[in-house]
C-alpha cells in the first residue's frame, strides 16, 4: 500500500509526497515466563540411614516457585516422575534451602539433585553422589508390651526395628521380679526371622510384679528394648452363688473383670429381688433391691445385675470408706470400690489428678476399660481398646421411674462413697 506522509503547496500547485511500500504494522509482544534455576550445593551429616541435602534457588521466575525440594534414587538421574522426592513447598525468594533425607539403607550409594518447579516448567541442579554410612551397630529392638496376663502366665513381645547392618543371630524376651532383667536370667530365645514376635512366659508367681525386656543380638553385640512392667493376677473370685469372676491388676489394685450378678450377700442373706416398676418409682435411698435389665434373668449372665445403692453397700455407711472399706454385695475379702479407689484407678491410667477430682465427664481413659466387641457397645464403640482387660460392658441402667435405659450405650458403677444424705458417687462409661 502507499502512505500519504505530507504535502507541500507551491504556488497553486499542491504536491503530495508518497513513500511507496511502507506500511504501519500494529504488533503486541508477550513476555516469556522465566524457568527456575536451581543448584545442588552439597550433602552433609551423612549417617547410617540419612543425610542432609543442600540447595540454592538462583532464579524463581516472575511469579515464584510452585514447588521445590530434592529428588534421590539408587540410580542416576532422579526426577519428579519416577523417584523419591520431597516437597518443600512454594517460594518467592531466591536463596539456600536444606532438607534431611531419612529412611535410607545403610552402606548404599544414592544420587541426589535439587529441583524447582514454576509455570515455565521444572529444573534440576547438578547430580551429586553420596554413600550412607556403613558402620555396624548393635540392633535396634523394641519391647512391644505384655498382654493376656493370668495368675501364672503372660504373653510378651517385641520387634527388631534395625539389624545394625549385620545378621540377627538371636532375639527374644527376658524377665525378672527385679528391675533391669537380662539374658543372664530368665529368658526365651529365638533365631528364625526378625519380624514382630510374641511368646508366652509361664510358671510365674501369683499376684507378682515382673519386669520384661525384648532383646536382640548381632555380630556387633547385644541390645535391649525398653523395660515393661506387669503384674500377675489374683485367682478368680467366686461369689456365694457360685458365679466366677476373672480379675485384673491395674496399677496397684486388683479389680473384678465382670459385673456382679450375685443374689445373696456373703453371709447368705438374700438381696431383695425387685423387678416391679412401682418399687423403683417409689425407691428411697435406704431401700435394697436388684433386678435384671428388661427383667430378663438371662441378662444377668452376661451383663450382671442392677442394684440400688443401698443394696450395693448392704445398708452399710462409712464416713471414710477409703480407710474403712465397705464389703456390701461383694464376696468375702472384697469390697465395693470407693470414690477414692476409682480416682486411683483413673490416675494410674493417665488421668490428671485435677481431672480425677472434678465431676461430670472428664478425662479420656474410658476406652482403656471398655470391651472392644460390638455385641455390647453400639457401633463404632469409639475409643475402646480394653488394654486393661477390665472388659466393661454397656449394661445400661434403670431410672427411678422404673424405665430401663442406655443398653449398649453406657454403663454405671456405684461407689461406696455417698455425696450427701440422698446421693452417692458413681462412675459412668
Amino acid at each position: 500500500m502507499n502512505l500519504e506522509v505530507g504535502q507541500k503547496i507551491i504556488g497553486m500547485l499542491r504536491i503530495w509526497l508518497f513513500i511507496p511500500g511502507l506500511a504501519w504494522l500494529m504488533l503486541s509482544c508477550e513476555k516469556e515466563a522465566l524457568p527456575p534455576v536451581v543448584e545442588t550445593t552439597g550433602v552433609i551429616d551423612i549417617g547410617l540411614n540419612s543425610f542432609t541435602a543442600q540447595g540454592t534457588l538462583v532464579q524463581t521466575g516472575d511469579e515464584g516457585i510452585n514447588q521445590h525440594g530434592f529428588c534421590w534414587s539408587t540410580a542416576p538421574g532422579p526426577d519428579l516422575e519416577a523417584d523419591s522426592c520431597n516437597l518443600l513447598g512454594p517460594r518467592t525468594e531466591t536463596g539456600a534451602f536444606t532438607s534431611k533425607i531419612q529412611g535410607l539403607d545403610r552402606n548404599t550409594t544414592y544420587y541426589i539433585r535439587a529441583y524447582a518447579v514454576n509455570q515455565a516448567g521444572s529444573a534440576y541442579g547438578k547430580e551429586m553422589v553420596v554413600q550412607t554410612d556403613r558402620t555396624f551397630t548393635v540392633p535396634l529392638v523394641e519391647t512391644s508390651g505384655v498382654h493376656t496376663v493370668t495368675e501364672y502366665s503372660a504373653i510378651a513381645g517385641g520387634v527388631v526395628r534395625d539389624d545394625g547392618g549385620s545378621e540377627i543371630t538371636s532375639y527374644g524376651i527376658c524377665w525378672d521380679t527385679e528391675q533391669n532383667p537380662t539374658i543372664e536370667g530368665m529368658h526365651k530365645e529365638f533365631s528364625d526371622g526378625t519380624g514382630p514376635f510374641f511368646t508366652s512366659i509361664k510358671n510365674l508367681e501369683l499376684r507378682t510384679i515382673y519386669y520384661v525386656k525384648a532383646f536382640a543380638i548381632n555380630s556387633t553385640g547385644l541390645a535391649y528394648g525398653d523395660e515393661v512392667i506387669f503384674r500377675t493376677n489374683d485367682t478368680p473370685v467366686t461369689d456365694i452363688d457360685g458365679n466366677v469372676y476373672p480379675t485384673v491388676v491395674i496399677g496397684e489394685q486388683t479389680w473384678m473383670a465382670r459385673n456382679l450378678e450375685v443374689t445373696r450377700y456373703a453371709n447368705g442373706t438374700l438381696v431383695p429381688f425387685t423387678p416391679e416398676d412401682e418399687w423403683w418409682d417409689s425407691l428411697r435411698v435406704n431401700e435394697k433391691g436388684f433386678c435384671y435389665f428388661n427383667n430378663l434373668s438371662s441378662n444377668g449372665n452376661t451383663l450382671g445385675a442392677l442394684y440400688s445403692w443401698s443394696a450395693a453397700v448392704n445398708g452399710q455407711d462409712s464416713l471414710n470408706p477409703e480407710l474403712e472399706p465397705i464389703q456390701g454385695v461383694c464376696p468375702d475379702e472384697w469390697h465395693l470400690p470407693s470414690d477414692g479407689d476409682w480416682k486411683e484407678l483413673e490416675v494410674a491410667l493417665g488421668m490428671m489428678a485435677l481431672a480425677a477430682d472434678s465431676t461430670g465427664w472428664r478425662g479420656n481413659i474410658g476406652g482403656l476399660l471398655k470391651s472392644t466387641g460390638i455385641d455390647s457397645w453400639l457401633i463404632p464403640n469409639t475409643g475402646a481398646t480394653n488394654e486393661t482387660r477390665f472388659s466393661a460392658l454397656a449394661a445400661g441402667d434403670r431410672f427411678p421411674n422404673g424405665d430401663y435405659n442406655n443398653l449398649h450405650f453406657s454403663t454405671f458403677f456405684w461407689t461406696s462413697s455417698n455425696y450427701n444424705q440422698d446421693n452417692a458417687w458413681a462412675r459412668a462409661l
